[in-house]
């Protein structure tokens, strides 16, 4: 029953590959786990024949052998499959069975024509009427040569039953010493049931391999066009990875800044950003609507409308740029998208080095600052870029200490689930672990977070986009 198990979760696994290797992949372990099924359903009728001989004739001992011998044959096809030679166990089921059935009552009608008489003589006719048509439940159309020769070997067992037994001594006169009067119309009806359930599956398999190959045709197409997603969306991220540079290529700041940066799927909605104007520096982080595909594209429309917003009001301050950036997302959101209100959230920061000023606009962003040893949330409005507000965006400043660190980051860290009770990380945790890093090295932050991140969340799936930013002020 492992081995069961074990196939059927191959088959499924055998679902997520493509193209041709897909469609082999999947024909095999659906005749893998075929085999099996019929491997177990017929030990377990063996097994019931077999109690069934040993209660009503326990003196016919030699059919109680071959019935055990049967029962165990049946069951060696699961380790067969176990070792992938189904093959065997298939040709077990489909042709063996009724050869099986034709020696073994041969043997037990020649060791003991005592216990024969016109009932015993006719049952296992009747049983190889059910077995002709396994081969056809076990192979598909692509199996030709077996499938041709199982067919044949079992109507040739049913249809020439009665020669083949008084070719080996074992006809009804020969060890009952009269011609039994319904052996015709037995031998016509038995050879005729056969015939028909063979014809009658033969038209349902036909019917059924047409669905396949209609079936077969469609994930074809699917797996191309999963192909082509798969090739969009890995062009997509080199669009967005040339837009987000590295920790080490950010202007001035590079060297004292660490990124954290995860999307939920390949794409992020999330972005960071950081520019140099003059002697300032603008740092931000972005968390659009959506992630994956979805995300990403709003992330790119916003990070273009931020980098020209930020050209015409850098020396204007944050306020001014995230108010001009609040129109263009609404503009390009009401002519593009039928006035859908999606936006984003951040804080925008402005660094005077000079000065040691931090100015900041925010429309629902989650920063932190970590002044002197003591972590401070920095307010944010409680309002979105793109929303349908239509008033300005108010500023706020502080003083700075050199070393003092700036904690930029989007809701995906606090919360993500986990922590082995399925609870979200927190504000509250988040907090304590950026007050944690005030000692540590920039270089050794980014690790940090990772290393974080991954014990909360363990086998729990990412639910959002995350982005962090650590600047170490100058």
């Amino acid at each position: 029953m492992a081995a069961w198990a074990s196939s059927l979760s191959r088959f499924w696994r055998a679902l997520s590959l493509s193209g041709a290797k897909q469609l082999e992949e999947v024909r095999y372990y659906r005749s893998l786990v075929l085999s099996n099924q019929v491997s177990v359903i017929l030990f377990v009728f063996s097994l019931i024949i077999g109690v069934s001989v040993y209660t009503t004739v326990p003196q016919n001992t030699l059919m109680i052998n071959w019935i055990g011998g049967l029962s165990l044959t049946l069951a060696s096809g699961l380790l067969w499959n176990r070792f992938g030679l189904f093959q065997l166990s298939q040709f077990i089921i489909a042709t063996g069975l009724p050869l099986f059935l034709l020696f073994s009552t041969i043997h037990s009608k020649l060791v003991n024509p005592e216990i024969i008489h016109e009932g015993s003589y006719y049952n296992p006719r009747f049983f190889l009427v059910g077995l002709c048509f396994i081969p056809l439940v076990i192979y598909d159309f692509r199996q030709r040569l077996p499938l041709a020769l199982s067919l044949f070997t079992n109507l040739t067992v049913l249809i020439l039953y009665d020669p083949i037994h008084r070719f080996c001594g074992a006809g009804a006169e020969q060890i009952m010493d009269h011609r039994l009067e319904n052996q015709l119309f037995v031998s016509v009806s038995s050879s005729s049931a056969g015939l028909a359930i063979v014809a009658g599956m033969l038209v349902l398999k036909k019917a059924n391999a047409r669905y396949e190959r209609r079936i077969e045709s469609l994930l074809e197409q699917t797996s191309r066009q999963n192909n082509e997603l798969k090739a969009g969306i890995r062009y997509a991220r080199r669009l967005q990875a040339s837009v987000l540079p590295s920790a080490d290529s950010l202007g001035a700041l590079s060297g004292r800044i660490a990124l954290f940066f995860r999307p939920k799927d390949q794409l992020s909605g999330d972005f960071y950003f950081a520019r140099d104007v003059g002697a300032s520096h603008y740092v931000s982080v972005v968390d659009c609507t959506g992630h994956g595909v979805p995300g990403a594209f709003v992330s790119l429309m916003a990070h273009k409308a931020l980098s020209e917003a930020l050209e015409v009001h850098a020396e204007n301050g944050p306020a001014a740029t995230l108010t001009d950036l609040h129109q263009r997302i609404r503009n390009a959101f009401d002519s593009d998208q039928n006035g859908i209100q999606d936006g984003m959230d951040l804080s925008l920061f402005k660094i005077d080095p000079v000065k040691k000023e931090l100015r900041w606009a925010g429309a629902r962003g989650i920063s932190w600052l970590l002044h002197k040893g003591e972590l401070g949330r920095l307010p944010s409005e409680r309002r979105s870029v793109g929303d349908a507000s239509d008033d300005p965006f108010s500023e706020a400043s502080l003083p700075y200490s050199s070393g003092d660190l700036l904690f930029i980051t989007s809701d995906g860290f606090a919360d993500q689930f986990g922590g082995g009770l399925n609870k979200k990380f927190g504000r509250k945790r988040l907090r304590k672990m950026f007050a944690e890093l005030d000692q540590i090295p920039v270089s050794a932050i980014e690790a940090r977070l990772h290393h974080r991140f991954d014990a909360w969340i363990e086998d729990e799936e990412q639910t959002d986009d995350v982005c962090v930013m650590v600047v170490k002020l100058p």
